[in-house]
């Protein structure tokens, strides 16, 4: 898997143009090839840059892929063998395969299995000692073993587009070393309350991605809608929700204090934001000196078409609170009916370097 960061600062277009330029670029150089397999455009390593790249990493990454789904144990026999060595690090596999093909999967750091049946990965789970990345998404997942919390070497861990994954272990609570806790597509009909609160446990939790939120009475901070468990996360630097709609109740997002960057995403019955959103209450005057958001670089707040209003702290709060004071980036994308920022709130944060908000009045 390749990343490629868009200079979007020094090219001044849009990131999907400048995207498309950098990936004709790369085929022109070999280095991306069409992928024959999907009916629409998208793009694969070239087979000539794969082999390369593979001879250079002196094969640490051992690939196993069957378009068709078709039962790939039958090519496994040798491959797997290989993982006993000292030079297999990475796995991936797609496709139907038996659980007896994991025999020699102990010592792998890295993990990644896609459409896997279920029983095939309950077994890898037990299998694996030492893994520090799990990829787990698109297995058609309905459960996760009481194991995975035996992974306790486990930095990575991705369970994205398992819409049938009913309810998640409390052990996933003992992976003290879990960094980056990946949620995205897990179903609209899938509720944060099948969260175990042992999640609150993960210290070292950096990223929460994405987090799905239910919320009551169409409110953001007026009736708060997180769990509890969520501010013990004090290292967690990125979280990503989205709406799933229902009610829940929450601390503030303004109390965690390693927080960089926030994303609000597809809230469709959202239409207020209260002060409660950064922990202040809405009737009440803050008395004492408030530190809120201490170290938020990025706020994006984007499809809320219902977004009418976001209440503004009150003038006499001003000398109490600060908050956001290192917030560069504000982003507020297609609210269509939100009109009119919060004027004293963004105020306060006096290093904004970046103001998006194209639907309304500055």
């Amino acid at each position: 898997m390749a990343h490629i960061n868009l200079d979007t600062k020094a090219i001044q277009d849009d990131m999907m143009l400048t995207g498309k330029r950098y990936i004709k670029f790369l085929k022109s150089g070999a280095f991306l090839e069409e992928n024959p397999e999907w009916p629409f455009d998208v793009v694969k390593m070239h087979d000539i840059m794969h082999d390369f790249a593979l001879h250079l990493s002196g094969y640490e990454f051992l690939t196993l892929v069957n378009s068709d789904n078709s039962d790939i144990s039958h090519q496994t026999s040798k491959s797997f063998s290989y993982l006993g060595s000292k030079k297999a690090r990475h796995l991936f596999v797609r496709g139907t395969i038996k659980p007896t093909s994991f025999s020699n999967v102990g010592k792998l750091p890295t993990c990644h299995v896609k459409r896997v049946p279920q029983n095939v990965i309950l077994d890898l789970i037990k299998q694996l000692k030492v893994v520090k990345a799990l990829y787990l998404s698109d297995c058609n997942l309905e459960e996760l073993p009481e194991d995975i919390g035996k992974l306790i070497h486990l930095r990575t861990l991705d369970l994205s587009a398992n819409q049938k994954l009913r309810p998640i272990p409390e052990t996933i609570g003992e992976l003290y070393n879990l960094q980056f806790l990946f949620l995205e597509d897990l179903g609209y009909f899938f509720n944060p309350s099948l969260l175990p609160e042992t999640l609150g446990k993960l210290i070292n939790l950096q990223e929460l991605k994405e987090f799905p939120v239910v919320i009551g009475k169409s409110k953001l901070g007026g009736e708060r809608f997180l769990p509890n468990w969520l501010t013990s996360l004090s290292y967690l630097k990125e979280l990503r929700l989205f709406d799933n709609e229902g009610s829940l109740s929450t601390p503030s997002l303004g109390k965690l204090p390693s927080l960089e960057k926030l994303y609000i995403e597809y809230f469709p019955v959202l239409k207020y934001i209260g002060r409660g959103f950064i922990g202040l209450e809405d009737n009440t005057t803050n008395k004492q000196v408030s530190v809120i958001f201490p170290k938020l670089l990025l706020l994006e707040l984007s499809n809320c078409g219902m977004l009418e209003e976001w209440e503004d702290i009150k003038a006499e709060d001003e000398d109490t609170i600060i908050v956001m004071s290192k917030l560069k980036c504000l982003r507020i994308i297609r609210c269509d009916n939100l009109k009119v920022l919060p004027h004293r709130l963004i105020r306060k944060a006096t290093s904004l370097e970046e103001l998006t908000f194209p639907d309304g009045e500055l």
